[in-house]
C-alpha cells in the first residue's frame, strides 16, 4: 500500500505509481579531470545535456532524472520485472552513446530493482555504492551492486601501525622499504568495509601530512627551502584506487630517496669534523662518548657514522692516525719516545709500545732506527 504523501512526491516527479514492473535506480559517476579550465558544474551540466538526449531513447520516456551531488540519478519504471542481465546491457548501451562524446568517462552503478516507492532511498544507496566501486575497479562500465565483491577486512580494525612504519622507513631514508609497506597499506585498504573513496582519501591525505610534518622537523635539512614537500592537492585529484597507490608509492619513496641522499651527504659532513677533531686532539683522551658530546650525538651513532662512512671502527680509525702521528714524530731523533707517547694520547710509553708493534710488527726505537739510517 502506498502512501498518501508517497502518492503526491510520485505526482511531482512524474513517475508512475504503479509501474507494474517496479522500479530500478542507476547512479551516473563522471569521472573528468576538472580544474579552472573545467569546473565540476560544467562538466556535470555536459553531463546532463547528453543524458537528456540518449536517455529516453534507451530507457523510456518514462525515466526520471535528478542530479545528486556531482551525480546524475535515473529512476527508471519497468512494465515487467527487469532482470539483472537486463539492466547491465541497458546501462552499457547508455554508456556506449554517452562515452565517446563526453570530455571524460561515466560509470553507472546499477541497484538491486525494487517494487514500490517506499524501496527507492534503500535502491539510490545501493546504486551509489556500485558506481563508486569504479574507484576500486576502473570507470567507464557498469557495476551492478551484486557485482560488489565481500570484503572481510573492517575499517574499524585497519591496522594504523603501517602508515607509522611507513613514517619510519622514510626517516631512515630507506624507499625499498616505503615502496613494499605502501603496497601492503592498499592491499589492506582494498579488503576493508566499507570501500569508501573518502576513507583511501582520508588515510592517505593523513599520511602525506604526516611526512611533511616529520620533514619540517627534521634536523638535516640545513636550509627550509631544501626541504621536500609533497602538495596534497593532486592527491585529492585522483580518480581510481590504482592511480592513488601509484602516486603515494612513487612520491613516498622518492622522498626517502631524498632523505637517505640527504642523510649521507650530512653523514660524510658530520665525519669529516669529527675526523678534524681527531686530528687536531690526538693528545686528548678521545672515544665516542666525548664526540657524541661535542656534536650532540649519541655515542652509538658515532660509532655507526665511522663504520659507515670510513669502513672502520672508530677505535681502528683513533688509532690508525695516533699510529701515523707518531711514525712522523719518530723521525726526529731529538723527541723523546715517552713525549712521543703523551703526544698521541698514550700516558703509559710501555702501552704505546705495545701498541706500536702490534700494528707495524716493530717497536717505536726500531722504526725510528730503520727510517733514520
Amino acid at each position: 500500500m502506498i502512501s498518501e504523501t508517497t502518492d503526491n512526491e510520485a505526482e511531482y516527479l512524474d513517475l508512475p505509481v504503479n509501474a507494474a514492473g517496479g522500479y530500478t535506480v542507476m547512479t551516473i559517476r563522471p569521472v573528468v579531470e576538472c580544474g579552472p579550465e573545467r569546473p565540476a558544474n560544467e562538466a556535470l551540466a555536459i553531463l546532463e545535456i547528453l543524458a537528456d538526449e540518449y536517455i529516453a531513447q534507451v530507457f523510456g520516456e518514462e525515466t526520471f532524472r535528478l542530479a545528486i551531488r556531482d551525480n546524475l540519478v535515473l529512476i527508471i519504471p519497468f512494465p515487467t520485472p527487469p532482470d539483472y542481465a537486463k539492466t547491465l546491457e541497458l546501462a552499457a548501451i547508455l554508456i556506449e552513446r554517452i562515452n565517446p562524446r563526453y570530455p571524460g568517462k561515466i560509470t553507472i552503478g546499477i541497484g538491486d530493482a525494487v517494487s514500490n516507492l517506499e524501496s527507492l532511498p534503500a535502491a539510490y544507496r545501493q546504486s551509489l555504492r556500485a558506481a563508486e566501486e569504479d574507484f576500486f575497479i576502473g570507470s567507464g562500465q557498469a557495476i551492478h551492486v551484486r557485482d560488489i565483491e565481500p570484503h572481510s577486512g573492517d575499517v574499524a580494525n585497519l591496522d594504523y601501525v603501517i602508515p607509522d612504519e611507513i613514517l619510519e622507513a622514510i626517516r631512515l631514508g630507506k624507499p625499498g622499504e616505503v615502496r613494499l609497506r605502501t603496497k601492503y597499506l592498499f592491499e589492506k585498504l582494498r579488503d576493508t568495509a566499507p570501500r569508501r573513496i573518502e576513507i583511501v582519501q582520508a588515510l592517505c591525505l593523513e599520511l602525506v601530512i604526516g611526512v611533511n610534518r616529520m620533514l619540517s622537523g627534521s634536523r638535516i635539512f640545513d636550509n627550509p627551502g631544501e626541504r621536500p614537500n609533497i602538495s596534497w592537492d593532486t592527491l585529492l585529484q585522483l580518480t581510481s584506487f590504482k592511480e592513488m597507490q601509484e602516486w603515494l608509492r612513487d612520491r613516498l619513496a622518492v622522498t626517502a630517496e631524498f632523505v637517505r641522499a640527504k642523510r649521507s651527504a650530512r653523514s660524510l659532513l658530520i665525519v669529516e669534523r669529527m675526523k678534524r677533531e681527531v686530528e687536531e686532539h690526538l693528545s686528548d683522551e678521545l672515544s665516542t662518548q666525548s664526540l657524541g658530546n661535542k656534536f650532540k650525538l649519541t655515542p652509538n651513532y658515532v660509532g655507526m657514522l665511522f663504520k659507515k662512512e670510513t669502513g672502520k671502527t672508530f677505535l681502528e680509525f683513533l688509532t690508525g692516525r695516533r699510529i701515523e702521528k707518531a711514525k712522523e714524530l719518530l723521525r726526529d731523533p731529538s723527541v723523546k719516545l715517552y713525549e712521543i707517547a703523551d703526544a698521541v694520547g698514550y700516558a703509559d710509553p710501555d702501552y704505546f709500545t705495545r701498541v706500536f708493534k702490534k700494528h707495524l710488527g716493530r717497536g717505536p726505537s726500531q722504526y725510528r732506527g730503520d727510517v733514520l739510517t
